[in-house]
């Protein structure tokens, strides 16, 4: 809103210097009694409708999702009426593997020299969406920290080198934030959202949600991109994830790793996900499923299907590290493997993407305000629950408010 006002204001100034060298023009050439008069109501003209432009349901808002093995800036436009973004304005992630260091330093903590390597480039996407205008950002922190014996305290300190209150969320907000950036990104009326469900793969955690009369359905796990690759390089090439760090190239071994991935979804993914079949549409979204997935199959379509995984997975296994390439090489190829091995065992012909992170349900709720307070997900947009159950421990179902 601010930036819009400024904005405006900008324009006001700008016409009135445009006046300016009309009137001086005006003084000193040939003075024809009307002309002057009717550029200057012409500009005022112009003028006023700006300042009155500044529509009061926009507001431009930012957030980060701070995950496993990046970090995600969003900077939109938000209508704060419909709880919609109009337009985005900043939309950029950056590395962060902060599994992968978990997992090299092997006592459950994240080594301070990651954070040294990588807040930096989570500093420079926090001043490129303050730079969009965005003067209120809200930052979550998810299955890395969330898992680090000294997440809590990394978190502080990655506030601290921030200038930005980072926030370390649980799964259940993690599911309920996805669930709301997928109604978003593919603008799902809330009277339909009741016949889809959103699938969130990233580095380090895997959710799904689904919501039917009155209640949620989901799955939390913790298979997800790292954690895959490692199972990988551990029960299937017998080696140490400690010590090595790339399962490339899968080779012939790629239809044992999705058979280790299938086994995993066979026992631990709820009946109800289990028995949808082609009932419900799967939505996906996060960086494993959305992104890796969906660009190594067909970056440009906005969905994949099983076969075409498939297909992508049997020509990709003989990939090294060097021939895959990019900044998420150890982990883009297993990613097919652990996509591949849910959709056969849950029985998913076809999975619709949308690149999207956490950041898309996040400004769009009614829990941003740069307060403290929780705002009950059943007050969010578009969730036709008629109450918020209770996760296990009795703590109220919320969404993060802007710390």
């Amino acid at each position: 809103m601010r930036r819009l006002l400024r904005h405006s204001f900008s324009s006001l100034l700008a016409t009135r210097q445009i006046a300016r060298r009309k009137w001086a023009a005006w003084r000193a050439g040939p003075r024809s009694p009307m002309l002057f008069p009717m550029n200057l109501l012409f500009l005022l003209a112009l003028g006023f409708p700006l300042l009155s432009s500044a529509e009061p349901c926009r507001e431009i808002r930012a957030a980060l999702d701070i995950g496993s093995g990046s970090a995600k800036a969003l900077a939109a436009v938000v209508d704060t009426c419909k709880k919609q973004i109009v337009e985005t304005a900043f939309e950029q992630d950056t590395p962060f593997a902060c599994n992968e260091a978990m997992e090299k330093a092997g006592n459950g903590k994240i080594p301070l020299s990651f954070l040294d390597e990588a807040a930096p480039r989570v500093l420079k996407l926090v001043t490129s969406v303050k730079e969009k205008g965005a003067t209120n950002v809200v930052i979550n922190a998810t299955s890395c920290l969330r898992r680090a014996a000294n997440g809590k305290e990394l978190a502080a300190d990655l506030a601290k080198r921030l200038g930005v209150p980072v926030r370390v969320i649980t799964q259940e907000e993690e599911a309920d934030l996805g669930f709301l950036s997928a109604m978003a990104a593919h603008r799902i009326p809330a009277d339909e959202q009741v016949n889809v469900v959103v699938w969130d793969t990233g580095g380090g955690s895997m959710q799904m949600e689904a919501v039917t009369v009155g209640e949620r359905q989901a799955y939390k796990g913790t298979l997800a991109a790292v954690s895959f690759k490692n199972q990988i390089i551990t029960e299937i090439q017998k080696k140490k994830a400690g010590e090595v760090s790339s399962p490339n190239p899968l080779g012939e071994a790629w239809p044992e790793a999705v058979k280790l991935a299938e086994a995993h979804a066979r026992k631990n993914v709820p009946a109800f996900f289990r028995n949808i079949k082609g009932q419900r549409r799967w939505l996906g979204i996060g960086g494993a499923l959305a992104l890796s997935v969906q660009e190594q199959v067909n970056p440009q379509a906005h969905y994949f299907t099983r076969e075409e995984v498939k297909l992508a997975l049997s020509k990709r296994a003989k990939l090294n590290d060097e021939e895959i390439g990019g900044d998420y090489r150890l982990t883009q190829v297993s990613n097919l493997a652990l996509i591949l091995g849910f959709m056969q065992a849950l029985g998913i012909e076809r999975v619709e993407t949308a690149r999207a992170s956490l950041n898309q349900g996040v400004l769009t709720q009614e829990a941003f305000r740069p307060a403290r307070a929780a705002v009950p997900l059943t007050q969010a947009p578009g969730l036709p629950l008629k109450a918020a159950p209770k996760p296990a421990g009795g703590l109220p179902n919320t969404a993060p408010a802007h710390p």
